[in-house]
């Protein structure tokens, strides 16, 4: 087997198990293609293990992975990657630290992003934040039915109904022009 078809082996194992949350071979999967076969990962690999650090909740792991990713191997975390560890984040209802980070990411937040904080703020009531994130979707897409629906359901959720109407008379609106 060549370096470059095991790698490609190994990368998919990391990523299937990280696909079903089994973070013991995930972890046994890239110490073997780290320290044994010594082929360096890459960004996929780096995806997929803060895929498998989200579905098992290992904030602090998915911290030093994407550390690592810059420190060890020289690797520039994308967009994607932060919003993976947002993510994280968010899954585990560290909504002040999703905002630290969000401030702090080298990249102009996209709607994907903008998204997860959303989700964010309905699982944990977070109105006023809600509001701004979705404020932040709009600057960027003034269409995004998925974020009106959102904010409508955080409002909702939090038995302000008139408020939830607004945001989907606002959408309705929109979506007539």
């Amino acid at each position: 087997m060549t370096i470059f078809s095991l790698k490609i082996a190994l990368s998919l194992g990391i990523f299937g198990y990280a696909e079903q949350g089994d973070w013991d071979k995930v972890h046994s999967l890239f110490d073997m293609m780290v320290y044994k076969e010594r082929i360096l990962p890459d960004t996929v690999t780096f995806l997929s293990l803060l895929g498998a650090c989200s579905h098992t909740g290992l904030i602090d792991k998915s911290y030093i992975y994407l550390r690592a990713m810059y420190d060890d191997y020289g690797i520039t975390p994308t967009l994607e990657h932060y919003a993976c560890f947002i993510d994280i984040l968010s899954r585990a209802s560290q909504i002040d630290m999703v905002v630290i980070f969000v401030d702090k990411i080298p990249f102009q937040p996209n709607c994907v992003l903008w998204h997860i904080v959303l989700n964010a703020c309905r699982k944990l009531g977070h109105k006023e934040l809600g509001k701004e994130t979705f404020e932040h979707v709009m600057e960027l897409n003034e269409m995004d039915d998925a974020a009106h629906v959102s904010l409508s359901n955080i409002y909702a959720d939090l038995q302000m109904h008139n408020n939830a109407i607004e945001v989907q008379a606002m959408r309705v609106k929109k979506a007539s022009k």
